[in-house]
């Protein structure tokens, strides 16, 4: 049986990390470990990109949903609790934001291609791998993280929760970034 769902330009996390670094830089948070996303939504992402819509919705119109993200419309909806979430801090709920944005900035439709297929598609052409590696790579900023000395730390510092920072600190100790 065929599934139809997306596909999305290769992408390796070595692109979508330098992406998201370039990313921090431009907005200023190059220095800083821990972004605030209250701040990011309401301050910073209209400053530079004006044309982008973003909205929240009760958990009653976006049932299981913890956000949606259209690139073609440049509009990302968060529902409620997660939003509140993110502006208090709550790791999980930051990464859904960041994760939104990433589809925002990687999946517009000249990047991404309808595909027929069985099963999922190869990790690094998938939107949603791409939009958590995007999210991770963003909230864990590689330059930064050799400041701390263990997963604790670098769950505190930058806000995120204890699987993302688990699953960062593996990638960059992979990469030779994180030395400890």
């Amino acid at each position: 049986m065929s599934n139809i769902d997306y596909e999305a330009e290769p992408l390796s996390r070595a692109n979508i990390r330098d992406y998201a670094t370039n990313i921090r830089a431009a907005i200023g948070f190059d220095q800083t470990p821990y972004i605030p996303i209250g701040d990011l939504l309401e301050f910073v992402l209209p400053r530079v990109m004006p044309d982008v819509f973003w909205d929240v919705w009760e958990k009653q119109q976006m049932g299981a949903s913890h956000g949606l993200a259209n690139p073609d419309t440049n509009s990302v909806i968060l529902r409620n609790d997660v939003y509140v979430g993110a502006c208090n801090g709550v790791g999980r709920d930051r990464f859904t934001v960041i994760h939104e944005i990433g589809h925002l900035l990687l999946h517009h439709k000249d990047r991404l291609s309808l595909r027929r297929a069985v099963g999922k598609p190869k990790v690094y052409r998938d939107p949603e791998w791409q939009a958590n590696c995007f999210a991770g790579e963003f909230l864990v900023s590689h330059k930064l993280v050799n400041q701390f000395h263990n997963v604790l730390e670098v769950w505190s510092a930058f806000g995120v929760s204890m699987d993302a920072a688990r699953k960062q600190l593996k990638e960059f100790a992979k990469n030779g970034i994180w030395q400890k």
